[in-house]
């Protein structure tokens, strides 16, 4: 039978304090946890990453999301 009361309701509050305990106390797991979950890719601005790999004379052995793997 369908039950309301056997989900929980998600609180953005709850889990923004959930983010933040866990940022402090287990930074190495939320970092983990956002590397697997989360794709930078959209965020980064074509124009940056164009001047990025322009040709300026410097030669680039990391990608820029490698930087991020490190």
């Amino acid at each position: 039978m369908f039950c309301l009361s056997d989900f929980k309701q998600l609180n953005f509050s709850d889990q923004l304090l959930e983010l933040n305990t866990l940022s402090y106390q287990q930074s190495v797991k939320l970092l983990k946890l956002l590397e697997e979950n989360f794709d930078i890719n959209p965020f980064i601005l074509e124009s940056f990453n164009n001047k990025y790999y322009s040709d300026l004379g410097r030669n680039r052995t990391l990608t820029f999301l490698q930087f991020f793997h490190r």
